[in-house]
């Protein structure tokens, strides 16, 4: 992918929307991170007419990777830096005569924005966008005057070497969304999106990028990541605990003996293969509205979280993935990327080599769909049913006829999903994510449950349908999550020298104009005092200075907040001379 480089020369703003501030007729949107992000595809396309092919993300500042750590930490640590953050950036102004407010960005700003078109269109589109000199609105005094480049990376031609003589299987990696995302499926009224993102998604995003992906490479669902684990969904037999909302109960015991106390059990006697890690927390991705061009609303998981999938293949697919992710780290996923939704920033985690799986030995286990499954019987028609699963969990365990369903949650989902490829498909019949069959052996002999982990059964499992997972039965209830909030902006991403330096000179900015908010704030009381008589000198808070520098900004002088004290101090008596 290149680079759209945008200069703001004057004021630039857009009319208020859903994203932006009450109050403001005029305002630029914000991530979580307050910095400033804008739709520049759509700014650009009420201009001119773009060729096909062409997908432009959101504008950010220009060192965007390096400035959302800072930004982050400054955030957790420092209570109100929110405004500083964003004064960096912008200005705004109150009209009181017509009641409301314009925010706009400063002069001197650099944003730059992913781009990426068909190799034959450069020539084009540079001209396109060298030829545009305005952007937003130009109303309220606001000019919207920029200058506009394209900027063309250079791509590294070294291969990643990994393991020789190795058939890698797994591809471990983490997206965090630079933009908002939105998967919706056509034909379904409303328009909700997925809590997690689908592997069709990740497919069709790495055929974008420009990687030709192979029938055999599996792309799994990408869902929430905490702690570093990617979190498999909670299965439907849990349900909150009465007495305590921010945890889970476990479901599947036949009957509940009243005289038993509900007893908090560790992960790991109940689950197997690390599974306790991806269970351990109830995590809900956050989602907000976003507004499509065409006026519509829709959700949209927010930007700035992280989520890990998996992607299954041979040695030659996964070494291809690999390499392409490294020089096109951007995918664009979801619907509304022509909007510049959907933009994410794609790590490699780890690669996990084939290996013989450990025996786990259990004559009572239970079955869990880690997506939806869809199943296609023998007469072509979906199949749906608990014994239409249990028949599938035979057939990979060698044991047919062998088992038996013990209790059973699970559900039914009208599948409305379009193909990697972009095409609808027709309504289909599967069974839902987080179906769960508690299982027995007939001959009460145990079985190993080894081929049932992370094992892709049914149709379409190169989109991430058919994902499932097994762990032994236990017959106690127990309650097994707490429900925390989805992590930001805590993937550590490789950043380029340029972005380590505009980091550290925001840092450097933003926190000495806070310290000089703090020390003109001790003025301002200490004005009182000031006019009854008291010389400032007596009054400078020498002491409490320091200490303040040394929290928020060591590099300020004492001459410096000095002058930022007498000089606030003495504000209304230097009006007064003036005048």
């Amino acid at each position: 992918m290149d680079i759209i480089q945008i200069v703001t020369k004057g004021n630039v703003s857009f009319p208020a929307k859903l994203e932006t501030t009450a109050g403001y007729r005029y305002d630029i949107p914000f991530d979580h991170a307050s910095l400033p992000t804008f739709p520049l595809s759509e700014s650009i396309r009420e201009q001119v007419a773009l060729p096909d092919g062409i997908l432009i993300g959101r504008a950010h500042p220009a060192g965007y990777l390096g400035l959302i750590g800072f930004a982050g930490k400054m955030l957790d640590s420092i209570p109100n830096s929110e405004r500083y953050i964003r004064s960096y950036y912008t200005e705004d102004r109150f009209d009181p005569g017509k009641g409301y407010s314009v925010r706009c960005l400063k002069p001197g700003n650099t944003f730059e924005a992913f781009v990426s078109f068909p190799e034959e269109a450069t020539e084009e589109i540079r001209q396109i966008l060298e030829n545009i000199t305005h952007i937003g609105c130009t109303e309220e005094g606001i000019s919207g005057e920029v200058s506009v480049r394209l900027v063309r990376r250079t791509l590294r031609q070294d291969e990643i070497t990994l393991s020789p003589f190795c058939h890698y299987t797994a591809l471990h990696y983490t997206v965090m969304l630079l933009s908002s995302a939105c998967f919706y499926e056509p034909y379904r009224s409303g328009s909700s999106t997925t809590p997690y993102i689908p592997g069709s998604a990740v497919r069709r995003a790495l055929t974008q990028s420009g990687l030709a992906c192979t029938p055999a490479l599996r792309c799994s669902n990408a869902y929430i990541r905490a702690r570093g684990e990617r979190l498999l969904p909670m299965p439907l037999c849990a349900s909150l605990v009465k007495l305590d909302k921010t945890q889970l109960r476990y479901r599947m015991a036949e009957g509940k003996d009243p005289g038993r106390i509900e007893q908090f059990v560790g992960m790991e006697n109940t689950f197997t293969n690390n599974i306790a890690d991806r269970l351990v927390h109830y995590i809900k991705p956050d989602i907000k509205q976003v507004i499509s061009s065409d006026g519509t609303s829709a959700d949209a998981l927010e930007s700035g979280q992280l989520f890990s999938g998996i992607l299954y293949g041979s040695d030659a697919s996964v070494r291809a993935v690999f390499n392409h992710l490294k020089n096109n780290p951007i995918l664009n996923l979801g619907d509304m990327t022509h909007e510049g939704l959907g933009e994410a920033i794609c790590r490699i985690d780890r690669i996990t080599e084939e290996e013989i799986p450990v025996p786990i030995l259990a004559s009572r286990f239970d079955l869990c769909c880690v997506s939806d499954v869809l199943l296609i019987s023998d007469s072509g028609m979906p199949a749906y049913h608990p014994h239409d699963l249990l028949e599938e969990a035979e057939r990979l365990l060698g044991c047919s006829g062998g088992l038996r369903i013990c209790s059973q949650y699970t559900g039914i989902r009208h599948d409305f999903s379009r193909s990697a490829e972009g095409l609808d498909r027709s309504v289909t019949r599967c069974l839902k994510m987080g179906s769960v069959l508690r299982l027995e052996t007939i001959d009460g002999h145990p079985v190993n449950l080894s081929p049932l982990l992370h094992t892709f059964i049914g149709e379409r499992t190169d989109e991430g349908y058919g994902e499932i997972i097994a762990y032994p039965a236990r017959e106690c209830y127990y309650r097994m999550a707490d429900n925390t909030a989805p992590s930001l902006y805590t993937m550590n991403i490789s950043q380029s020298p340029r972005d380590i330096a505009i980091g550290a000179q925001f840092v450097s900015t933003v926190m000495k104009n806070l310290l000089k908010a703090r020390v003109e704030l001790f003025a301002q009381i200490d004005r009182t005092e000031y006019e009854q008589g008291v010389s400032a000198e007596d009054l400078l808070p020498t002491d409490l200075l320091h200490e303040m520098r040394d929290l928020l900004y060591p590099d300020a002088s004492n001459e410096e907040m000095r002058e930022w004290y007498l000089k606030c101090l003495k504000e209304d008596e230097d009006e007064s001379d003036s005048d």
